[in-house]
């Protein structure tokens, strides 16, 4: 995304809103938290969300999607999706994005590294064929670059 706006609406805790097509420059809402950590969370969650819909459709049969929901499961793409970008860019975040996120879904984030692993993993679980359709999403970002 090259330019953009991005306005802090604290309606809009831990999720947000994007109008990406028929504007001159691309427009997130995401809420607003208490530090500027917080706030990059929120958008790269955000952000992501403009490729869950195509990993979906090319990773998820259409039963799967009907049973669990387009909405639940492109939020659950869009966070785990911003944690494998945040893995491979920026590492010494990865715990906190994975806290921060456990508890805008009013989880018990737990001590210790592997324990919040699985915690978030749970919280926000995807398939083995989403993982893998996100990686390959975040490795051709990279490319790019």
């Amino acid at each position: 995304v090259h330019g953009g706006e991005v306005l802090l609406t604290p309606a809009f805790s831990g999720e947000g809103r994007s109008v990406t097509q028929g504007v001159d420059v691309p427009r997130f809402a995401i809420g607003a938290p208490s530090n500027a950590q917080e706030v990059t969370f929120e958008l790269l969650h955000e952000l992501i969300y403009s490729v869950a819909g195509d990993v979906i459709k090319d990773n998820v049969a259409p039963a799967e999607l009907r049973s669990i929901g387009q909405d639940v499961l492109s939020s659950r793409v869009a966070v785990r999706g911003a944690a494998m970008l945040l893995a491979r860019a920026a590492p010494a975040r990865l715990a906190a994005f994975e806290r921060f996120y456990l508890l805008q879904a009013g989880r018990t984030v737990p001590a210790g590294a592997a324990a919040l692993q699985t915690a978030f993993e749970q919280a926000f679980p995807v398939s083995a064929a989403l993982r893998q359709g996100l990686d390959k999403e975040i490795q051709s970002a990279f490319a790019g670059i």
